[in-house]
Parts: structure tokens; sequence; C-alpha cells
């Protein structure tokens, strides 16, 4: 296990990258909106997570929230990643893990 930076010229057979984000946030006993992604806001550290992995990339993680979340610049850093995964790759949502 490791962070993203850890990761920075290196290359492994299988990365597991934990994008687990949710738009809700309890403060106190109040549940509210979390718009804030954290270290995720960085383009960067997106390329070096998503291009290590020799043989399999494995992504978790809230896949419609970072589809929706935009940088301060009003752009849509995730949608064109989570895009072409939809074309190249493969999603499974975590109802159809719970079945298997």
């Amino acid at each position: 296990l490791k962070t993203v930076d850890k990761f920075q010229g290196m290359e492994r057979n299988i990365i597991i990258v934990s994008t687990v984000r949710s738009n809700k946030i309890k403060v106190g006993a109040e549940t509210k909106k979390n718009y804030d992604i954290g270290f995720a806001k960085s383009p960067q550290r997106l390329n070096v997570a998503l291009s290590r992995a020799r043989r399999l990339l494995i992504v978790v993680g809230n896949k419609n929230f970072f589809y929706h979340y935009k940088n301060k610049k009003g752009k849509a850093i995730y949608k064109n990643v989570i895009d072409e995964i939809h074309q190249k790759g493969r999603i499974i949502s975590y109802k159809k893990l719970m079945d298997l």
C-alpha cells in the first residue's frame, strides 16, 4: 500500500486505486453535501494513479461523485476518464458485486 505520490516513476502489474469519496459529510448529527475531493483535485495525481498499471487497473470509488466533479475553472477532470473506462474497460456497480 502506498499513496499515489509514492508511485511516481514506478510501474506495477496490478494497481488498485481507491477514490472512495462521498457527496455526503456528517457534521455533528447533520448530513450535508460534500463537494471537496481532497488531494484528488490534482490532475497530475490522476495521471500518476491511472498510468502505473502494466496489466490490470482497478479503480474503487463513487463514480457518480467523481463524474460530476468540476474544478475551480469548471472543467470536469474525471468525466473523460470515466467515459474512457466505459468504452474500453468495465465498470461494475457495488450492487453487482454484492450478488456474486
